[in-house]
């Protein structure tokens, strides 16, 4: 399956995530700010990149250091429109909305 880079802020947020994934068999390494996943070897094999878009490294910053070389999956619990079509303009390929259900993530 995929190897996944999560990048989540809040602990419990980073911890279910990486269990759904891993229980459909993805390899997960998981950082809480995005500046050490940035530093990270982990990044450079990664098939995508999971990130929460408001955390004290903004999200922003991950995303276009990445865009276009390894597809960006944005979470967040709140995201406007115009929020939305910032993101996109600088790579996001989806956007998944806390809270979500076990049969969002893949």
């Amino acid at each position: 399956m995929a190897h996944v880079v999560l990048i989540e802020d809040d602990t419990g947020a980073r911890s279910t995530l990486r269990r759904l994934l891993e229980l459909r068999g993805h390899e997960v390494v998981d950082f809480a700010d995005a500046g050490p996943a940035l530093r990270s070897a982990d990044l450079s094999k990664a098939d995508v990149v999971v990130t929460d878009l408001m955390m004290p490294t903004p999200a922003e910053w991950i995303i276009r250091q990445i865009a276009g070389a390894i597809p960006v999956i944005v979470i967040s619990g709140t995201m406007t429109a115009q929020e939305w079509d910032q993101v996109g303009e600088i790579g996001v390929v989806c956007f998944l909305q806390k809270s979500f259900r076990a049969a969002e993530v893949g």
